[in-house]
């Protein structure tokens, strides 16, 4: 962790051009800035090529590993948990229906869309201001397929309607004949820091919609209570 000044004196540039440097690399996601200890350190980014993962990273997979093993495998879902930082969200655990013929794999350590995953939607509604979005991702939704949010308005339906219905729900918006559900895991101030996702194909996703929304909440508020006792 280092502070403004830190930075600016291993750089050997004044404060102002550090700060301008910094704030655009945080923007970008490549520094995260830590409001309590009022210092900046490396960003998921480089967790995401990396495939580092921290010591509280193996602690959060330690409480989330129990719910993911249990809803894949009662279900005959991939579920995973995804860890959040500012605008950025990979998946760091993830189980495959190990009783199913076929299963969807999700990849670890690589940074997730925002607008065509239902994890990325909540990264979105709750760590991107709506400006924000329209003057960024708005004006650069990339269609992967035909179901992909395409404006900024329809996305912004979209988010007020997560934040009604408490979960993320992505219908074949990333790939064709793969849907995802994803609930959030907020610290104590509110903030994003994780989400509890399953990954399957549509129809089979459709037929047990109700009793996973139901599992994957609880799940999600048990993960959250856990969590807050090691944070």
């Amino acid at each position: 962790l280092l502070s403004l000044q830190e930075m600016s004196d291993i750089v050997r540039l004044n404060i102002s051009t550090t700060r301008g440097i910094v704030k655009t690399l945080v923007s970008t996601g490549l520094l995260n800035y830590d409001e309590k200890n009022k210092k900046y350190h490396l960003g998921l980014y480089f967790t995401a090529k990396a495939a580092l993962i921290s010591n509280r990273e193996e602690a959060y997979i330690t409480v989330a590993r129990p719910y993911i093993e249990k809803i894949s495998e009662k279900y005959s879902v991939t579920c995973s948990f995804q860890i959040v930082q500012g605008s950025q969200i990979c998946t760091i655990y993830s189980v495959g229906a190990h009783n199913a013929n076929y299963e969807i794999h999700v990849a670890e350590h690589t940074l997730l869309s925002l607008t065509a995953t239902a994890s990325g939607k909540l990264c979105m509604l709750y760590n991107i201001k709506r400006e924000q979005l329209e003057k960024t991702i708005g004006k650069n939704l990339i269609p992967y397929t035909e179901y992909t949010i395409k404006s900024f308005k329809e996305l912004s339906i979209e988010l007020d309607k997560i934040e009604k219905n408490g979960y993320s729900f992505e219908n074949q918006e990333y790939q064709m004949g793969v849907s995802s559900i994803s609930f959030p895991i907020l610290d104590s101030n509110n903030h994003l820091i994780a989400t509890l996702s399953i990954t399957s194909f549509s129809n089979h996703v459709a037929e047990i919609k109700n009793a996973l929304i139901e599992n994957l909440k609880s799940a999600a508020n048990e993960i959250k209570e856990n969590l807050h006792e090691i944070l």
